[in-house]
């Protein structure tokens, strides 16, 4: 899949899923959006910060110059 908006899509389905029913998120998924992050993509980095607020994904940090001001 090389559509970063698929990788957006599928982690915000599976985190509805995984924080309702308490689960966690399939590696799979995790996986994707890693590869995503890595290669830098601002929606996904969003998404993946996301995930770590709610404790479903344990992010690294992010190389300071990466990383967006909040």
């Amino acid at each position: 899949m090389e559509d970063p908006a698929v990788a957006v899509g599928l982690a915000i389905h599976f985190a509805r899923i995984s924080l309702a029913q308490r689960i966690p998120l399939p590696a799979v998924i995790i996986e994707l959006l890693a590869r995503r992050v890595e290669e830098g993509d601002a929606a996904c980095r969003m998404v993946a910060e996301w995930l770590d607020d709610c404790g479903l994904l344990d992010l690294k940090p992010l190389p300071t110059r990466n990383r967006r001001a909040r």
